[in-house]
């Protein structure tokens, strides 16, 4: 399923919206999260089994500062263009703030309702390059992705995110974040208070072929300028698609040194400031490649992607689900999700906190190599 290549992806998002849909950004690499509400979360380039890149390393925003530069002057208005200011790119500093209502959600699903056909997101969220590993902020303002060049091995992944004003409107346009470096940054992935972005990188500073990377801020209003690998987790081998749980368990993907291994889901549990030892998730290994966990908000579902066959799988990689009887419970025999899932290339990504959006990465007929796909559940009648 997974062979990362080089990937990265970079966003800080803070404007303050004081009850209205005009949003203004300053011109850096920055992107954080919305005040009023969570975090969002992440993703990143890999390179898998069956041959497809899915990294996230886009070309650069217009006018990127150099790494550790900053970016004066500029702002964009949401229903303007961009414009840029001296030597920096478009940038968001901080996050959306929202002095009252952020839009109504949609009424509420049934669960275990199938999910309606994948489509893509709005606004400035897909591009002609790959996006994948799409997290979102818990209350999906704000949506963290990893950008990489379509069928380019040599282009880095990077991170990016993008903000809109409530459920209903489009997303606007996706900027890097200031965390990216030229190495491959992806798989981003926000914590449910928003402080920390978890990510993978192929940064040389590493203990393996791809690591885990945290990048950590006192206020969600900041962005995420500096990061540091994660402790106790990361092999010689290559740990990639980082998944926090509710409850700060870290579930990621796997695979030995060497091109030629499969990734395997894993999972640690969190331990003071770092984590307990990891450990295969052995109700849900096969013999295929296992990759890309996302867990529900209560613990009680998995959805990831699978290269198996059995269950009458459609593609190279498919998304599969289990469900569990408790948070701490073994789950059930996975079974293929038919209607998120094509004759292409498909990757879980997020699911709301109410089980009725899901987010996805493919490149199914129609997209420009990966997109960023929703699927939603019917509200219950």
């Amino acid at each position: 399923m997974v062979r990362r290549r080089r990937t990265g992806i970079a966003l800080a998002v803070s404007a303050l919206v004081a009850g209205c849909a005009g949003n203004s950004f300053s011109a850096n690499e920055q992107v954080g999260s919305p005040q009023a509400g969570s975090a969002g979360e992440s993703t990143g380039g890999t390179t898998h089994a069956d041959g497809d890149s899915t990294g996230g390393g886009g070309a650069p925003v217009a006018g990127t500062p150099g790494q550790g530069g900053s970016a004066q002057g500029g702002s964009r208005n949401v229903a303007g263009a961009p414009s840029l200011g001296g030597a920096g790119g478009v940038g968001i500093a901080g996050g959306v703030g929202i002095a009252g209502a952020a839009g109504a959600a949609p009424g509420a699903c049934s669960p275990d309702a199938p999910f309606g056909m994948p489509a893509p997101v709005l606004g400035g969220v897909n591009s002609a390059d790959d996006e994948l590993s799409p997290r979102l902020s818990s209350d999906e303002l704000t949506i963290y992705i990893a950008r990489h060049i379509t069928n380019d091995a040599s282009a880095p992944t990077n991170l990016y995110a993008a903000i809109r004003p409530d459920l209903h409107a489009p997303f606007d346009l996706a900027v890097g974040l200031a965390i990216n470096t030229d190495a491959s940054d992806g798989d981003p992935m926000l914590t449910s208070d928003g402080k920390t972005l978890f990510f993978s990188s192929d940064r040389p500073n590493g203990l393996g072929e791809f690591d885990l990377y945290q990048a950590s801020r006192s206020l969600t209003s900041l962005p995420f300028t500096t990061a540091s690998t994660v402790p106790d987790l990361n092999s010689t081998g290559s740990e990639v698609q980082p998944f926090s749980s509710s409850d700060g368990e870290l579930w990621f993907s796997y695979r030995k040194p060497g091109a030629n291994s499969a990734y395997h889901l894993r999972r640690a549990p969190r331990a003071g400031v770092g984590f307990g030892g990891a450990v295969t998730v052995m109700e849900l290994d096969s013999p295929s490649e296992d990759s890309w966990p996302m867990l529900s908000a209560d613990k009680l579902t998995i959805y990831y992607a699978s290269q198996r066959t059995d269950g009458g799988a459609l593609g190279k990689a498919d998304i599969w689900r289990a469900r569990r009887k408790g948070p701490s419970a073994v789950f059930d025999s996975p079974s293929e999700v038919k209607e998120l899932s094509s004759p292409a290339t498909d990757y879980p990504g997020w699911i709301s906190a109410d089980n009725c959006r899901l987010y996805l990465a493919s490149n199914r007929s129609g997209s420009q190599g990966y997109d960023i796909l929703v699927a939603t559940r019917a509200p219950t009648p």
